[in-house]
């Protein structure tokens, strides 16, 4: 009985810390894409495209703030993304 409580406690901290690295990995993306976005917004020229940019830039803005509260709720150290501070 002790050495199931042993694996299921086991089990549970790896799945904690797998949880963990895909919403590091998700912040991590999330913040690729809003910088993606707002070099493409920074680029466009043609007059229907701004309106598409800014979208986009949006989109992944929220989606990003979005990760980073949900980590911060679930107790996730900020650690690996605190030098993103100042776009928060």
């Amino acid at each position: 009985m002790e050495r199931i409580i042993r694996q299921q406690i086991l089990n549970f901290n790896i799945q904690k810390e797998i949880k963990e690295k895909d919403i590091m990995k998700a912040i991590k993306e999330a913040y690729e894409q809003w910088e993606s976005a707002k070099s493409y917004f920074e680029e466009v020229t043609e007059p229907r495209l701004i309106d598409y940019a800014i979208f986009l830039e949006s989109a992944a803005r929220m989606r990003y703030t979005f990760l980073v509260e949900e980590a911060r709720e679930k107790g996730i150290a900020a650690e690996p993304y605190a030098c993103l501070k100042e776009i928060i």
